[in-house]
């Protein structure tokens, strides 16, 4: 599956991989929040790091996964790390970290796995 979840602690981890439709995201969102093993989530933490798609998308689809985070922010203690590596998928996510910003979500951009979780996980 390209898109998964898992809960690291406190933390909501989306790993999106290869090449998946923007949908994927969502739908892995629904099946996390609706895990009945899931923990009060303090924080998510998006990692595109094996993503191929990810610098693919259009300025309306970033825009639609900002406002996707904005109305789950709540839910994920509006805070939200991002995790890329690749020099498009980083600047990909300062774009969606600065957007989420003006939205009222605390977000941060990480290119290490560790760094993130860390942040994550205060």
């Amino acid at each position: 599956m390209p898109v998964t979840y898992e809960f690291v602690g406190d933390v909501l981890v989306i790993s999106a991989s290869g090449v998946y439709p923007a949908d994927d995201v969502t739908r892995a969102f629904g099946r996390a929040l609706a895990d009945p093993a899931r923990p009060v989530i303090r924080a998510l933490l998006y990692d595109v790091r094996d993503s191929e798609v990810v610098g693919t998308r259009s300025t309306p689809e970033v825009r639609a996964a900002v406002a996707f985070f904005r109305d789950l922010g709540p839910r994920v203690g509006n805070r939200v790390a991002l995790l890329a590596t690749a020099d498009v998928g980083y600047g990909v996510m300062r774009m969606v970290a600065g957007w989420a910003d003006a939205a009222g979500i605390e977000a941060a951009v990480f290119r290490n796995h560790g760094d993130a979780i860390a942040w994550a996980s205060r």
